[in-house]
């Protein structure tokens, strides 16, 4: 089953917001080759007229984690932008602060970004999503508030 673009968006945020959570403060290369299933195989098209165009799985990564970087949600080294990634990713305060908050209705206090690495770690894809739109909550709130 194919996901939709915005399921497809919300996996791979989740799955990157995991990972940058896991490594915080280090700085990581986020690489498409580590996202995609398949691997290096399945992130270029051999078949293409150079044997190196991207395939649509690593361009949705790729399309996604330039949006988390524009929308200030994780910083990168200027200029770090390769065909498969950004090299030294981390989490930006906006973004660390929305995945430290931890939801009220949850008794046991667990906070978004440990939910976060919990489901990606657990593969369990719903849950993952459900987490990555809460995250997306917190941070959308966090620019419209005063």
């Amino acid at each position: 089953m194919t996901l939709s673009n915005i399921d497809a968006f919300d996996v791979l945020t989740g799955q990157i917001f995991a990972k940058l959570y896991e490594n915080f403060p280090k700085p990581i290369f986020l690489d498409a080759r580590k996202f995609v299933e398949g691997g290096e195989a399945a992130c270029f098209n051999a078949d293409s007229f150079t044997g190196a165009e991207v395939t649509p799985p690593a361009e949705a990564f790729i399309n996604t984690a330039t949006w988390l970087v524009q929308e200030g949600y994780i910083s990168v080294r200027p200029n770090s932008k390769t065909a498969t990634g950004f090299s030294d990713a981390v989490l930006s305060e906006k973004g660390l602060t929305a995945l430290k908050a931890v939801p009220d209705s949850l008794v046991c206090r667990v906070s978004l970004g440990e939910r976060l690495v919990q489901s990606v770690k657990a593969g369990t894809m719903e849950t993952l999503k459900g987490v990555t739109n809460e995250v997306l909550s917190v941070l959308i709130k966090s620019v419209t508030l005063p």
